[in-house]
C-alpha cells in the first residue's frame, strides 16, 4: 500500500489516506526459446497477481501447446511443447483484466558437423587422439548457455575437462543464414574408443533442450 498525507484546509493536522499499489508487471523472457521433442518448463513470477487466476495460450495454435499451472500463489509454471519451427506468440491472460503479458516463443536447434562420425585431426605424443568439430545453433539467440559433455570414460572436452560450458555470446554469427557456430575438441586417451557426446541448452538456468 502507498500512504498519502493530505493537509486539510483550515486544520493544523495531517490526515492519512491510502491508495492501492500499482500492479507489478509480469516479465517474460524474449524470445522464450524451446527445442522440438522437448517440453520446456519455465517459471514465471506473477507478483501481486494470483498465479492460479492466469491462463496461457500460444498462437498460431499449430505452433505447439502450453500447459499452465500455479506452482504457488506467486509463480506460474509453463510447460511448452513446440510441434513446428519458427516463431509463435505466448500470451498470459486474466479473466477480468485481459492480456497481462506476452512474448515471442522461438524454436532453436543445435547440430554438429559430426553427424554420423568424426575423424581425428591429430595424434599426440602419448598416443592420445584429438577430434575436432563444430556446434551450430540455428537461429542465433544471444544469452543462451550450452553444456557440452563427452560420454566416454577417459575422454575429455577442450583438452582436460569432462564437460565444457559456453555462452552463445562466444559463438561466431553467420548473418547470411542467421545461425552461429563454435568449434569443439575432444581428446581420446591412448588405445581408447570413440564414444558419443551430448550437449544441453539452457536459458536463464532453465533447460531448453538437448542434442
Amino acid at each position: 500500500m502507498v500512504t498519502l498525507r493530505v493537509l486539510l484546509p483550515g486544520l493544523a493536522w495531517w490526515a492519512l489516506a491510502t491508495l492501492p499499489a500499482a500492479e507489478e508487471a509480469i516479465r517474460l523472457q524474449d524470445p522464450l526459446c524451446v527445442m522440438t521433442t522437448f517440453i520446456r518448463h519455465t517459471l514465471v513470477a506473477t507478483g501481486s497477481m494470483p498465479a492460479g487466476e492466469l491462463t496461457a495460450a500460444i498462437t498460431p495454435p499449430a505452433w505447439g501447446r502450453v500447459v499452465a499451472r500455479a506452482a504457488d500463489p506467486t509463480h506460474l509454471d509453463l510447460a511448452i511443447t513446440a510441434t513446428q519451427g519458427g516463431d509463435g506468440v505466448l500470451t498470459l491472460r486474466h479473466p477480468t483484466r485481459g492480456e497481462v503479458a506476452s512474448t515471442r516463443v522461438r524454436v532453436v536447434r543445435v547440430a554438429s558437423t559430426a553427424v554420423s562420425g568424426i575423424s581425428s585431426e591429430a595424434t599426440l605424443a602419448d598416443g592420445s587422439v584429438v577430434f575436432q568439430g563444430e556446434l551450430v545453433l540455428t537461429p542465433h539467440v544471444p544469452g543462451l548457455d550450452l553444456r557440452f559433455i563427452s560420454l566416454g570414460k577417459g575422454n575429455t572436452v577442450q583438452d582436460g575437462h569432462d564437460e565444457w560450458w559456453v555462452s552463445t555470446d562466444q559463438f561466431t554469427q553467420v548473418p547470411v543464414t542467421g545461425s552461429s557456430w563454435i568449434p569443439f575438441r575432444i581428446v581420446r586417451p591412448p588405445r581408447g574408443k570413440w564414444v558419443p557426446y551430448t550437449s544441453t541448452l539452457y536459458q536463464a538456468g532453465e533447460q531448453v533442450g538437448a542434442f
